[in-house]
């Protein structure tokens, strides 16, 4: 890979473990395309009507206790409101009543998380912020076999602490999964509520585990997730406008009643809370309009365009250099003597115009800059090489000469 030649006078860039430190923000192109590859823009998304549009799962729960945790997560866009709490049912149902549902209220647009355990019964529980703006928001929840927590846009939004006593999730009987209506279905595609979603729906994940709040914070961006990390139940991303399962299990599911597929206007790259995209677009072309980028870590230097500790690995790197070592081979360039650089080098320890190895340590390496002064001493050794050549001819032919004479 090439890296094109970067925005003039811009900041420096920093890698640590192998550092390297090139002269200018060429990378801040590589670090926008590391950053696509796990955070791109998701624009394949399903539209439902409220009217008869659902996914149906092949996905079944059976049995008390048959739920130990679970974490639910999916990208929404909804404008409804003015109905009962459950009239915009549901992102991911598995029946409240036997198991578990993420929805959002019809009433107030707030995120519900529902959920049974014998004993205790139903447990319904919901945030506090409201999502029904228009706008796309990451909503999450997760029941941790104690706890029940509720994320919205990678931010912890409500908590309750232990409303099932420590138990498991379930009831005795069987239901299957369904994404955009209610679920009373002891077979697949069987019994709903239809009460049906009106809204869009992207991005909807199911774990066999508890999620922490880093990683929900992460999987807040689309595409966070490659779909075989551990725990992944089920992954659908609606690509091509299909329900198949991105994740290890291939719980491909049916699509009814025709959701309307669509591939723009899709999830952005937001910052939690919904805030405005840092990232621009033309065609096939991306672009990062402000800000610095770190990865590995949570700080950037200052001066530094993108941050990133850890190695990288490409085909190819292209710097690009204002100066070059040709200057070596003019008349005006001042050689140093041989004696000149050994004193030097019994001083300091290293060549001149060279960073010492504590320096190196400290600083890192300039990439392009210490590529010039490599290249210059080379350039230097030549002309060492050529002007003992020249004497070596000088000392052949007095050697000749003399034994000529005798």
């Amino acid at each position: 890979m090439i890296i094109e030649k970067p925005i003039p006078d811009t900041p420096m860039v920093i890698f640590k473990n192998n550092v390297v430190k090139p002269q200018n923000s060429m990378f801040l192109i590589l670090a926008i395309v590391l950053h696509l590859a796990s955070f791109g823009q998701e624009d394949h998304y399903l539209s439902f009507d409220g009217i008869n549009d659902y996914i149906a799962l092949p996905i079944s729960y059976t049995g008390t206790n048959a739920v130990p945790v679970v974490s639910v997560e999916a990208w929404v866009r909804t404008t409804f409101s003015g109905g009962g709490y459950n009239s915009n049912w549901a992102i991911i149902d598995f029946d409240r009543s036997e198991f578990y549902d993420l929805f959002v209220r019809g009433d107030n647009g707030r995120v519900g998380f529902s959920t049974y355990s014998t004993p205790g019964g139903i447990n319904d529980f919901y945030g506090n912020l409201s999502v029904n703006d228009g706008q796309w928001h990451h909503i999450a929840a997760v029941y941790n076999g104690v706890d029940k927590l509720i994320y919205v846009d990678g931010i912890l939004d409500a908590s309750v602490a232990n409303p099932h006593g420590g138990n498991p999730l379930g009831q005795s009987t069987t239901r299957f999964g369904f994404i955009g209506d209610g679920s009373e279905a002891s077979t697949y595609n069987a019994g709903k509520n239809d009460i049906f979603y009106e809204g869009d729906i992207s991005e909807v994940r199911i774990w066999n585990r508890a999620l922490g709040a880093n990683e929900l914070g992460a999987n807040r961006f689309p595409g966070a997730i490659n779909g075989m990390e551990n725990g992944l139940f089920a992954y659908y991303t609606f690509n091509n406008g299909l329900a198949n399962d991105s994740g290890p299990n291939g719980f491909d599911g049916g699509i009814f009643d025709n959701p309307v597929f669509n591939s723009t206007n899709g999830v952005p790259m937001t910052n939690p809370g919904g805030g405005a995209s840092l990232w621009s677009g033309a065609g096939n072309d991306i672009f990062y309009s402000t800000g610095n980028v770190a990865i590995g870590r949570t700080s950037i230097p200052s001066g530094y365009a993108l941050a990133v500790d850890g190695n990288i690995r490409t085909r190819e790197v292209k710097v690009d250099q204002d100066t070059w070592p040709d200057y070596v081979f003019s008349e005006n360039h001042d050689l140093p003597t041989l004696e000149d650089i050994q004193k030097h080098i019994q001083e300091k320890g290293h060549l001149p115009n060279i960073p010492s190895a504590q320096e190196v340590e400290a600083n890192g390496v300039e990439l392009g800059e210490m590529n010039r002064l490599l290249l210059e001493k080379i350039e230097e050794q030549m002309l060492y090489i050529l002007q003992l050549h020249a004497e070596m001819n000088v000392l052949k032919k007095g050697i000749e000469k003399i034994n000529h004479q005798k």
